[in-house]
């Protein structure tokens, strides 16, 4: 790790579910580290599985799709991995 991000979540933010509440830490975390992340690929790890099949699903929320129009302007794959911590 090189750097580190955090952000607290406001009120409305923690009623979001688990799924949102990742994709939001996405969101927050590249745009935080875009000057770094913009023009060059790279890939997303994550521990929740949901988030690797954001290109295909068919039901999103339009939250979802907002977060995923924000994300388009990076290049970027995910890959899923179990983390024992």
């Amino acid at each position: 790790m090189v750097s580190a991000f955090s952000k607290t979540l406001d009120q409305i933010q923690k009623k979001y579910t688990t799924t949102d509440k990742e994709l939001l830490a996405v969101v927050k975390a590249m745009d935080y580290f875009r000057y770094y992340l913009l023009g060059k690929e790279f890939i997303l790890r994550t521990d929740h599985r949901a988030l690797t099949s954001l290109h295909t699903c068919k039901n999103q929320t339009s939250r979802l799709l907002r977060c995923a129009l924000k994300l388009q302007e990076f290049k970027f794959k995910v890959e899923y991995r179990i983390y024992n911590w």
